[in-house]
């Protein structure tokens, strides 16, 4: 237990300042685009950095060359990710996906539910006559008041949510340092964004099984979470990411839509299940997992960032016979060169593209691997693919090898 605890503490005092980098203003906002500020008292935190447009973020339009010096290969996207501009607007998450139309916030009709703190059991309870909502935290949109249960935020351990609420507000229980257990009813729906950030003492949570949607960064840094089961109708899920001590998790076939960054930093994460219908793997979603022993990616999935795959566990990445499109997802940077905030990939000793159908490789997609890692690839695609793998800027001290049946 003592060595669990030491590298907890040496791994979270590494990564501590990856959240400012690694949470865009697209993760911290609710499904309207109002960007999410903080405002909790003492507990206070800067903007993060804002991220590129989706014109910044996207695949540059194959009838401009984005670069005057032509490109060895016009399957190499030259520049995906280009650095921020530092004025610019927040703007729509460019790992969005399209038919994400869920509306994570309540109706401004519904009955506010009225809560209760008990100081001797430090519990907090909400109620409500027939249905209602608890409501969004205004604090976390602007500088207004935020609401008055969050005065308690320090000492509260643990929340009771009674029958009738149907919704939990973004930012309800955001920075609760103290709880260690929520227990919700049947009749909740939808999860806002933000809602138990930060809640980093929290161990235990039943979730409703009628719950279809989770908003941006709800569970994000409750790191004392072991595991949570999610309910089988959920169709939209949030990034669960610096939950360090989460050993497995199991996303339900129901998923349309999952947030980028999903896992990021899961240090202690053991195994993972990802819904089989499931179309994307966004950048730094497993990025940081440096346990991790067993990922299967979906067939489904036609577009991957590698970004997601930096400082992971595996000995082997293996991407199904579908991909079209391999990204970089990390502002165009070498993905596998260790930073102050990304562990190095030791583990990793091949990569298997195993489709046919590869139309682009983003630079410095495979960029910083080590040079004992080989890149397996289908037989009658190795001439094509190790000429868009070198040209994309993978050393040439990693081999592409056929792929061994």
């Amino acid at each position: 237990m003592g060595k669990r605890l030491m590298i907890k503490l040496l791994i979270c005092c590494l990564l501590v300042t990856s959240c400012l980098y690694y949470t865009t203003p697209a993760s911290c906002e609710d499904i309207s685009g109002k960007a999410l500020v903080h405002n909790l008292g003492d507990d206070t935190d800067t903007d993060p950095t804002p991220e590129p447009s989706p014109a910044q973020g996207q695949d540059p339009d194959p009838s401009v060359d984005p670069d005057p010096s032509p490109d060895p290969d016009p399957s190499i996207d030259p520049d995906p990710d280009p650095d921020p501009d530092p004025s610019a607007e927040p703007s729509q998450d460019p790992d969005q996906d399209d038919d994400d139309d869920d509306d994570d916030s309540n109706d401004d009709d519904e009955p506010i539910a009225t809560w209760d703190y008990d100081s001797d059991s430090d519990t907090i309870s909400f109620s409500v006559s027939g249905s209602g909502v608890i409501p969004d935290n205004p604090s976390l949109y602007d500088h207004s008041e935020q609401p008055d249960w969050a005065k308690h935020h320090k000492k509260v351990k643990k929340v009771v949510i009674n029958d009738g609420v149907t919704y939990i507000g973004a930012g309800a229980f955001y920075n609760f340092t103290a709880v260690e257990s929520i227990t919700m009813p049947d009749s909740v729906k939808k999860i806002g964004p933000w809602a138990f950030r930060d809640c980093y003492s929290l161990k235990k949570i039943v979730l409703s099984p009628n719950i279809t949607s989770i908003g941006d960064c709800a569970f994000y840094g409750c790191a004392a979470l072991k595991h949570i089961e999610l309910p089988a109708k959920l169709k939209r899920v949030s990034s669960f990411s610096y939950c360090i001590d989460l050993t497995e998790i199991s996303f339900p076939d129901s998923i349309k839509t999952m947030e980028h960054e999903l896992l990021t930093s899961c240090l202690f994460l053991k195994r993972v299940k990802l819904p089989k219908n499931l179309k994307k793997i966004k950048r730094y979603d497993f990025s940081n997992c440096f346990r991790l022993k067993k990922l299967e990616i979906p067939s489904s999935v036609e577009s991957v960032c590698m970004s997601a795959f930096a400082g992971i566990g595996l000995k082997t990445i293996d991407l199904p016979k579908n991909i079209k499109t391999i990204k970089n997802g990390d502002l165009g940077r070498k993905v596998f060169e260790p930073t102050k905030i990304q562990l190095p990939t030791v583990n990793l000793r091949q990569i298997i593209l195993r489709s046919k159908k590869i139309k682009t490789i983003q630079k410095n997609s495979f960029s910083g691997l080590a040079p004992d890692v080989v890149i397996r690839v289908p037989k009658d695609r190795l001439k094509k693919y190790k000429k868009m793998l070198y040209a994309s800027g993978m050393s040439k001290d990693n081999k592409v090898k056929p792929i061994v049946k």
